[in-house]
């Protein structure tokens, strides 16, 4: 493949085949406060967020869920993003991967 001028290699590295997002949620039931963190990785470079969510949460369930969605999305804004065939989720809640497994809606439709 030739690369454009002026372009970076990276955009264009067949090597850069798959992206890992790591995600952890957690959830206080008595204030409905929650928080996030993401971890996104793959061979060209890491990104590491965290913050508390705002407004009330009604579940461990939608503050993981919600962590996913704010990890998918702080990929898409990444300027430069190189090419990838593919997406690992990490997840330690094994309802939220039921749940995008067997979505027959949008998932940003049950994340916002």
């Amino acid at each position: 493949m030739a690369i454009p001028p002026k372009a970076d290699p990276k955009l264009f590295n067949p090597a850069t085949r798959g992206i890992t997002i790591n995600t952890d949620a957690s959830f206080c039931p008595e204030t409905k406060a929650g928080g996030w963190a993401v971890y996104i990785v793959c061979d060209d470079f890491k990104i590491q967020k965290s913050g508390k969510f705002r407004g009330t949460i009604k579940s461990s369930l939608e503050a993981e869920m919600k962590a996913i969605g704010n990890a998918i999305v702080i990929l898409l804004l990444k300027k430069e993003l190189p090419r990838f065939h593919f997406v690992y989720v990490n997840t330690d809640c094994r309802n939220a991967i039921r749940d995008i497994e067997g979505s027959t809606i949008p998932l940003g439709k049950r994340i916002n």
